[in-house]
């Protein structure tokens, strides 16, 4: 009987230290944690245009840049020979007038038309396509507008109104201011104008 009870408690003790794990446990890996960091997105600049020092082209319309008043009187000659096959009989009523202008931009003179004269404008311009002329009343208040007697309907450089044997005739019977318009339609250069009457 002593014999199977130490037999039991030898087995159970073997039993017990297999249980405890005489075996090696499994060996443990490291872990090893790999950061990445994105660079930060680059930023091109580009740099603003240069400024440049030249003026701005001036804008259509509006009233050309006045010249001397001598370089209109030079030009006289070339508008009174104009006259003098298209205007016969006429005189210049007033001096020429002129300027440097753009394209779109006007040349006016106004002067006090006579009852009973009869009148002609010729205008002709050196770097210009085209040239067109208005005559037209002075309005004597902002409420009263401005109304159109005649235009020219000539193509080219040069214009007129009231040109071969065809001058407007003044029919009002007391004087009155009016207003010649000569516009740079096409083109810029120098405009001159002048109004002949008889």
């Amino acid at each position: 009987m002593r014999v199977s009870v130490l037999a039991v408690g030898l087995g159970l003790f073997s039993l017990a230290g297999a249980a405890c794990g005489h075996d090696d446990p499994p060996p443990v890996v490291p872990t090893t944690t790999t950061t990445t960091t994105t660079p930060p997105p680059t930023v091109v600049t580009t740099p603003p245009p240069p400024v440049t020092s030249s003026p701005p082209p001036p804008a259509a319309g509006g009233p050309c840049t006045a010249i001397a008043a001598a370089a209109g009187d030079a030009a006289g000659p070339v508008l009174d020979q104009m006259a003098k096959t298209d205007a016969r009989g006429m005189t210049a009523d007033g001096g020429a007038f002129a300027g440097q202008c753009g394209e779109g931009q006007v040349i006016e003179q106004t002067f006090n038309a006579t009852p009973g004269k009869c009148y002609t404008v010729f205008a002709s311009g050196l770097g210009l396509s085209q040239v067109d002329i208005t005559a037209m009343t002075v309005s004597p208040s902002p409420m009263i507008p401005s109304v159109t007697v005649a235009q020219s309907n000539t193509t080219g450089p040069n214009a007129t109104i009231g040109g071969g044997g065809n001058c407007v005739k003044y029919t009002l019977p007391i004087g009155g201011p009016f207003k010649i318009q000569v516009k740079a339609t096409h083109g810029s250069g120098v405009l001159v104008a002048r109004v002949y009457s008889k």
